[in-house]
């Protein structure tokens, strides 16, 4: 097998009789960061009909192992992708948003404040932590919920040979408001939520722009918190991994943090 990246989990890809597959193993402390794999497994499930995600060929809960077909393709860069793929990416999260919400909603204010209860981090990033946690509680209380992924980073996102797209890591999906999916798709591509590449999914919605805007800071706040857990946790390729998202996120939010007009 051949080990492939991952933060969260330890993953290999495998190559049996010509039959790629991707071996997932869950590092102890998955459930520390609230990913419930039962869910992830209905989830899968209930979107297989819609083919933009992975196909789950086992899962064992007690050894937190799962194995997946083999996606051939390559990752997004965040940096380098062009509007036509970004423009289909999209699409693709555009249906999966039309999907009904089930189950328990995923927070991201419940998720900083439980990740604050863990990580030691400074006192200026836990303050800015703190008011996100407020923001993102404000927001869903009049959030419109659909299926989403909420981690959709631009790693998480399968341009195929026949360039196809594929989202993958559906270990976070659950109900969410749409918004906070596409505010990680902007950070994820470096795009505003106010470009027009945006339109074909938001049809220029004010309203809907300035909810994405405003879950902007709150994407970055939740996965800092997440990169200052992790970080202890892990060594080498890993490490180096959750440290550089880490240096970039802490760098956006000290930059937003010193803009004027910056939601604080």
């Amino acid at each position: 097998m051949t080990p492939l990246a991952g933060i969260t989990n330890i993953v290999h890809w495998a190559d049996t009789g010509g039959a790629p597959s991707i071996v997932r193993q869950g590092r102890p402390f998955a459930a520390l960061l609230g990913i419930d794999r039962h869910r992830e497994i209905d989830v899968l499930h209930r979107i297989r009909h819609l083919e933009i995600g992975p196909e789950l060929l086992s899962m064992d809960l007690q050894q937190d192992r799962a194995v997946f077909r083999a996606i051939p393709g390559v990752p997004l860069d965040g940096n380098a992708t062009h509007p036509a793929i970004l423009a289909r990416s999209l699409t693709v999260l555009s249906r999966l948003h039309r999907q009904p919400a089930y189950g328990t909603p995923f927070s991201a204010s419940s998720l900083i404040r439980h990740y604050l209860t863990i990580a030691p981090i400074p006192r200026e990033l836990r303050n800015f932590c703190e008011r996100q946690a407020e923001r993102s509680a404000q927001l869903e209380q009049s959030a419109e919920l659909a299926l989403c992924h909420n981690d959709c980073l631009a790693k998480n996102w399968i341009l195929t040979p026949d360039a196809d797209l594929k989202l993958i890591d559906f270990e976070f999906a659950a109900p969410n408001d749409p918004a906070f999916d596409l505010a990680t798709w902007c950070l994820a591509f470096h795009v505003d939520p106010a470009d027009p590449l945006l339109d074909s999914y938001a049809r220029s919605e004010p309203q809907f722009t300035n909810r994405v805007r405003t879950y902007v800071p709150v994407v970055d706040a939740l996965w800092t918190l997440y990169c200052h857990i992790m970080g202890p946790r892990l060594s080498g390729e890993a490490h180096t991994q959750v440290a550089a998202q880490m240096t970039t996120r802490t760098a956006r939010i000290n930059c937003a943090r010193a803009t004027p007009g910056t939601p604080r």
